[in-house]
């Protein structure tokens, strides 16, 4: 495998794929240019498509019903350890509590590892070994994927990362045909940047979830959706990246340690290379691809703004409806109970 030249992009790629016969065949073409052997060209670009593809049926299967596309990933754990099961469960959910918790955000942001967040979190609360704790954290993961809501913090986090990157800035009314092409060239563009060290698989996932989400911020700015529906987006593509993921660490057989967030973070980061290469003058993008990175990036600054108005509004709210309760309480304290109530 030979290294992406300062001539090559994204957008190059998905030019290739556009020329070619389809999707895959493009793939194949790319990998090829780069020294891939042809079994290995093809495979690389049969695995890209089909977990390019694999993402979205999932994507829409989270959409309708998430406690149904979990199903999936608890049975591909069932017939493991019980332990093994529970340390799963606990690791999954730590993931996506991540994604949610501003404190947790606050110490990523200041260099701590999340496997440090998580190894002081069980010190604290270790993991027990019966299955009274494995149906409690069955519980409390399919009640996070149900009502999660991410971080204002996290959205920002993600939004240095994401927004910067040309590649993953279509508009809205990109076309589906395009939206597929772009993910699928994204994907190739990371697995042949990292040169072996990120396999086909993790670079469709990766791809296909920041497609999504730089998707959502630039509906935002250009207002064909609202913050509310772009948070929905977010959180969806989060947790099909995460169902995703997981199901092809089982499928490997790797039990280890392995962040969701940190790894949505350090992928979106293998990117930063594309963010200034020139393009080929003789490239033509669609001009629905070129939407702005600053529309971007305004769209994820709405989307968190928009989280944090809420958040101060729900708690301005418990704190008036606490401070009512109080005045009752000492309002019945103070009245006057007179001399028929009987003292015992």
């Amino acid at each position: 495998m030979t290294k992406l030249n300062h001539n090559e992009s994204i957008y190059t790629f998905m030019e290739i794929i556009r020329n070619s016969e389809n999707i895959e065949a493009g793939l194949a073409k790319i990998a090829a240019d780069h020294n891939l052997r042809s079994e290995e060209a093809l495979d690389a670009a049969e695995k890209i498509l089909t977990n390019v593809n694999a993402f979205d049926a999932r994507y829409v299967e989270v959409q309708d019903d998430i406690a149904s596309a979990m199903a999936p990933l608890f049975k591909a754990i069932e017939e493991k350890p019980l332990a093994e099961r529970i340390a799963i469960m606990d690791r999954i959910t730590f993931n996506l509590d991540a994604f949610c918790d501003d404190d947790l955000i606050a110490e990523l942001e200041r260099g701590v590892s999340v496997y440090t967040l998580y190894e002081r979190a069980r010190e604290v609360n270790p993991l027990g070994n019966d299955v009274a704790q494995e149906l409690q954290l069955r519980d409390q993961l399919l009640k996070r994927v149900k009502k999660m809501e991410l971080s204002p913090k996290a959205i920002r986090r993600m939004a240095k990362r994401l927004a910067k990157y040309e590649a993953f800035a279509p508009n809205a009314a990109i076309t589906a045909k395009e939206h597929l092409q772009l993910k699928c060239a994204a994907a190739m563009y990371l697995y042949l940047e990292q040169e072996g060290e990120t396999s086909p698989e993790e670079a469709a996932v990766w791809a296909s979830s920041y497609v999504y989400m730089q998707k959502a911020a630039n509906a935002v700015k250009l207002g064909q959706i609202t913050e509310s529906a772009a948070e929905a987006i977010l959180t969806l593509a989060i947790l099909t990246a995460m169902i995703c993921f997981e199901l092809f660490l089982l499928e490997l057989g790797i039990h280890s340690f392995v962040a969701i967030l940190a790894s949505i973070f350090l992928a979106a980061g293998l990117f930063a290379a594309a963010a200034d290469l020139p393009q080929k003058a003789s490239v033509r993008i669609s001009p629905l691809l070129q939407s702005g990175i600053d529309k971007i990036h305004e769209g994820f600054e709405s989307i968190a703004s928009f989280m944090e108005n809420r958040k101060e509004a729900e708690k301005a709210s418990d704190e008036e409806l606490e401070m009512m309760e109080n005045d009752i309480l000492n309002t019945d304290m103070d009245m006057d109970l007179g001399e028929d109530v009987y003292c015992f």
